[in-house]
């Protein structure tokens, strides 16, 4: 901008090109395998409430209340762990009363800090740890 003018530069703004990157078949950085817990990370768009089911191998499903995010929790690894342990944890975002809008949603795992899984989605997302194959075996 030039002072006193109120103009604006004609310079075209730089052309960013996206570039795909590989995924890491594995975490970066090493996820401990003496790990006693793992955490689960859940949110939404700013302001928005969102709804968090927890499902695990042993048949328990806890419900928490909807509530606005982000919300982390940490659960208690199964030990012994076997290849057929798990925990899925589903997050929603409820539809508005017009049945329309769900908003943006995203979920992690961390295990010592190290993320293991990631999901992101417009109403819902999944994240699922095998506390066997994603830590223990690692």
């Amino acid at each position: 901008m030039t002072p006193g003018t109120g103009s604006t530069s004609s310079v075209p703004a730089p052309v960013l090109t996206p570039r795909l990157v590989p995924v890491p078949t594995r975490a970066v950085t090493p996820v401990p395998t003496d790990a006693r817990s793992v955490r689960f990370e859940a949110w939404g768009e700013p302001g928005a409430t969102i709804e968090i089911t927890v499902s695990d191998s042993r048949h328990t499903r806890y419900v928490l209340p909807a509530r606005r995010g982000p919300i982390a929790f940490d659960l208690a690894l199964p030990t012994p762990g076997t290849p057929s342990d798990f925990f899925v944890v589903q997050v929603r975002a409820p539809a508005n009363l017009g049945g329309a809008s769900r908003g943006e949603v995203a979920c992690r795992v961390l295990v010592g800090g190290v993320v293991v899984r990631s999901q992101q989605g417009h109403g819902s997302a999944v994240c699922q740890l095998s506390p066997y194959y994603d830590v223990r075996r690692r």
